[in-house]
Formats: structure tokens, C-alpha cells, sequence
């Protein structure tokens, strides 16, 4: 059963509540601009032990106006480089997209954690949600969740694809229905 909850707060205490002594994903997902990236870094402060994954970082430079949102990213690579290592108990540094080279790149350090919060639209896709232990959704009015996109984005090489992003993450959320999945869903306005 989908629990809404009203507050980060609200959603630490059942993180904490489901989380085990063993590794533990949180999967957060939402629509482009929603606020999953604010939400788990807000929830990185509060949970003790946690590392943020951006789904991001996997994205496929070449594949970003790729029709299906799910073909943007790397999903194979987050779960060699990162979930394997992680939910056998194994500290992890994996290769993120560098925007300007477009080649990948170390993480600075290690991430030895216990907690791992994934964050991005496609944070409930195979491979993925093989190995997620709670998905959270970040419901936002598409309106809103464009604009902060586009802020977001003012100035730079991904600002002109906003229309293509916003048409391809509704077809993606009709065809996949991530939302339908969640265990909490979390209105991100």
C-alpha cells in the first residue's frame, strides 16, 4: 500500500523505521524538475550513514534526446559500478558523466555507506529495482516541476531541451507508471 507522507520529517522517521542493519536503498523518483536531487540531499543530512546517488551521473550523453527516457542513462552501469558492490556490504566509487568532456570520471573518495539514496527518473527501472528497498515518489504539478527544471538549466547546453525532456518524461510516466510502484509518494511543492 502507497503512503503519502506531508513532510521531511515525516519520511526520515520512515526511512529509519524500515531501514535494517544491512545496505539499504531508497529509491527517489519523480518527473525532470521535481525536486527528487533537493529531497535526497535533504534527507542525506538527516539520515546518518547515507550517500546520494544521482542517476544523472549515469546519464548517456549521446542518448539524452533519445525517445525513450529510460535509454538517457546507463542503468546497467549504476548497477556494476555501485548496487552489486553496495547490498554486499562493499565501500564503492563508480564513473560519473563530466558535462564539459563528456567522458566519465572518478567520484572524489569512496562512498562507504549503508544507506544509498538513488535518485532519478528512472530510479525504479530494471535493473535497478532489484535492488531497492523503499521507492519514493516526488509528486510535483508538471508545471512547476518544467519551470524549476528550466531554471535549473538557464545558460547551458541542456537549456534548449527542456521541451523534448518534458514531452519524453510524460510518455514515460504514462507507459511505465512509476508512480503506481511507489511505496510513498511525497508532493515535491
Amino acid at each position: 500500500m502507497t503512503r503519502h507522507v506531508a513532510s521531511l520529517e515525516e519520511l526520515v522517521v520512515l526511512i529509519e523505521a524500515r531501514r535494517s542493519p544491512r545496505p539499504f536503498v531508497v529509491a527517489i523518483a519523480g518527473r525532470g524538475g521535481a525536486g527528487k536531487s533537493t529531497l535526497a540531499h535533504q534527507l542525506a543530512v538527516r539520515l546518518p550513514d547515507s550517500a546520494v546517488v544521482p542517476l544523472d551521473d549515469f546519464l548517456l550523453k549521446e542518448a539524452i534526446l533519445a525517445p525513450r527516457v529510460e535509454d538517457h542513462y546507463d542503468l546497467a552501469r549504476v548497477e556494476r559500478e555501485v548496487l552489486i558492490g553496495f547490498t554486499q556490504g562493499l565501500p564503492f566509487n563508480y564513473r560519473r558523466l563530466d558535462w564539459m568532456s563528456g567522458s566519465l570520471v572518478p567520484i572524489d573518495g569512496i562512498i562507504d555507506s549503508t544507506l544509498i539514496l538513488l535518485e532519478g527518473v528512472c530510479a525504479f527501472e530494471p535493473p535497478l529495482d532489484a535492488y531497492v528497498d523503499l521507492r519514493v515518489w516526488v509528486e510535483t504539478p508538471v508545471e512547476l516541476a518544467t519551470q524549476r527544471g528550466r531554471a535549473r538549466d538557464a545558460g547551458t547546453e541542456n537549456e534548449s531541451h527542456w521541451g523534448v525532456w518534458q514531452i519524453q518524461d510524460t510518455d514515460f510516466l504514462e507507459r511505465a507508471k512509476p508512480h503506481v510502484r511507489a511505496d510513498v509518494i511525497m508532493r515535491g511543492d
